[in-house]
């Protein structure tokens, strides 16, 4: 193990998570070896990772008592002190759901009017700088991405130390949600279909990459807009 256990179990996992899933579990095995506990630990994360579609889940991550996941899991549970919060020109509203990754806040923009999505970075990864600048580039990213089908970011907060995305609230269900009651007619996989390939075309054309690309991370509003989430 590294000299914070923290840094072995979070390096493996963002390793494997940058791999396709189908690749993950060799992946693990073979950079874990005999560590049996690290193994677990990432394995755990990695689930964490799958139900909460990249970031969002409402359920915990469950591990052993002590361990990485617990103390994430733990550091993350701290922010529900936010709802009710102002932070910035924000009100925190509701918790949408928290993951392995962030946790994110419906919130009322007090200047322009609107609702809107806040991802916070969870207490324990503010500690962690290379974590820190991996959540800055996600913003950069998001924010030269503008497309109608790709979830807007409208800024990078910090208020006491916290850092956090302001993100385009998506309403609607995930494609994921949509295909578990059942087929789609032809004519909305096409569209859905089209407007997803729409939006990585301009996507691949700046040199983005969606490594995260499943039904989960693709959002389906009320009147039938396709947007794509969590780059």
């Amino acid at each position: 193990m590294a000299r914070d256990p923290l840094d072995r179990v979070f390096a493996v996992f963002d390793g494997a998570v940058a791999l396709p899933e189908a690749e993950r579990d060799v992946y693990v095995a073979i950079t874990c070896g005999d560590d049996a506990h690290l193994r677990e630990e990432v394995r755990s994360l990695l689930a964490a990772h799958a139900e909460a579609d990249g970031f969002l889940s409402d359920r915990p991550i469950h591990s052993g008592e002590g361990s990485p996941a617990v103390a994430l899991r733990t550091a993350a549970e701290d922010t529900a002190s936010f709802i009710g919060r102002e932070f910035g020109a924000y009100t925190i509203v509701d918790l949408l759901g928290s993951g392995g990754m962030g946790d994110v806040y419906r919130a009322r923009d007090r200047q322009l009017d609107r609702d809107v999505a806040i991802k916070i970075l969870p207490p324990l990864f503010t500690m962690d700088a290379d974590r820190l600048v991996r959540f800055e580039r996600e913003a950069k990213t998001l924010a030269s991405l503008n497309h109608p089908h790709i979830g807007a970011i409208y800024g990078l907060e910090r208020v006491d130390g916290v850092p956090a995305l302001v993100l385009e609230l998506i309403d609607g269900p995930t494609l994921a949600e949509r295909l578990s009651q059942g087929p789609l007619t032809v004519n909305s996989a096409v569209a859905i279909a089209m407007q997803i390939t729409d939006a990585l075309e301009v996507a691949h054309r700046q040199g983005i990459i969606h490594r995260d690309l499943k039904p989960a991370n693709v959002k389906v509003t009320t009147t039938g807009v396709v947007k794509l989430r969590d780059f």
